[in-house]
């Protein structure tokens, strides 16, 4: 074991390395959608299309590529500041590292755990988790394709630590340039009939909220930091760290939205999945039992609420889009 003065440095080190990810102010400037960014990009349009033989866009693909490259060129205004924020992001995941509990966060982050011959260098544990193939516009999409906001969270502050130096973390080298390009830095509004992209704070949220629940459980043996997110065993409820016991049609209630969240769900299928034993229950009988694990879930600060509408129902939180 080190010496105390040794661990003490090491304690001292990743506090500042939170703090001084806690107290920045990141200053991304907003891209406003000029006619001179729309004669851009309809150039950017026509070199797309005759690099593509020509083939004609849906309108879904159309708007699709239209906001890739609209946030992008946002992104490209603000590189400084993404690079300050990767370089914040580095700091704490290597502070982490040093105090050897980089599980925590390979672990919220849903990360594979590399053996001694998997690693992508000595010092990482874990498996790369790649970005996705086709990344959704939609925040709820992108974070349900992941597997979650805090999962989200936690994969955002793991990635945005490799794009420093991506070999290190098992990434090819052109990887700090594709997590740029993500569709989550910017969000687009209309303001003063013109369209504007501005930093998405959600982004900044679920980052920072990785860094706090990593400081926070850093002195924690592996037993006691939180499961994941969402339903666990016997009637447990996990949130960011947060515990509620359920009853058991509550649970299986909760477990049952849980499989496709932010989704409309029929409530006959609900009814199936969670009332089994119980066919002929009614939309009134899940409505009630909602409402009653709404709000226990609300008392004790998650931010989780379950809706209906006509004959379907959605589990959402309060953090949607």
């Amino acid at each position: 074991m080190p010496p105390k003065s040794q661990r003490a440095d090491k304690s001292r080190s990743i506090e500042a390395a939170a703090d001084n990810f806690k107290t920045a102010v990141w200053h991304f400037v907003p891209l406003s959608v000029t006619d001179k960014v729309e004669e851009d990009y309809a150039v950017y349009l026509r070199d797309l299309r005759t690099r593509n033989h020509r083939k004609k866009l849906s309108p879904e693909e159309a708007q699709y590529v239209r906001s890739r490259w609209l946030r992008s060129q946002a992104m490209m205004r603000n590189l400084d500041e993404f690079n300050r924020l990767i370089d914040s992001c580095d700091r704490f995941v290597e502070e982490l590292t040093k105090i050897g509990k980089q599980s925590i966060l390979g672990t919220r982050a849903a990360l594979k755990k590399a053996t001694t011959h998997e690693r992508p260098s000595p010092k990482i544990e874990f498996q790369p988790g790649f970005t996705p193939h086709h990344p959704p516009l939609s925040n709820f999409e992108y974070e349900t394709l992941v597997g979650g906001p805090h999962v989200l969270g936690a994969r955002l502050l793991w990635w945005c630590a490799a794009a420093t130096n991506p070999k290190k973390y098992g990434y090819s080298a052109g990887f700090s340039h594709q997590l740029w390009t993500e569709p989550l830095w910017f969000t687009e509004k209309v303001e003063n009939n013109w369209l504007k992209l501005t930093a998405n704070q959600r982004t900044l949220t679920l980052l920072q909220q990785a860094v706090e629940f990593c400081f926070q459980y850093k002195d924690c043996s592996e037993s006691e930091v939180p499961p994941e997110d969402g339903p666990g065993v016997a009637g447990d409820f996990y949130w960011n760290g947060v515990h509620v016991e359920l009853s058991r049609q509550e649970f299986k209630l909760i477990k049952a939205l849980w499989k496709q969240q932010n989704k409309y769900r029929d409530v006959q299928y609900i009814i199936d999945e969670a009332w089994e034993e119980a066919p002929n229950t009614t939309k009134a009988t899940v409505q009630s039992c909602a409402c009653k694990l709404g709000k226990k879930l609300a008392g004790a600060g998650i931010p989780v609420s379950i809706s209906f509408r006509d004959l379907a129902v959605i589990i959402t939180t309060d953090l949607a889009e």
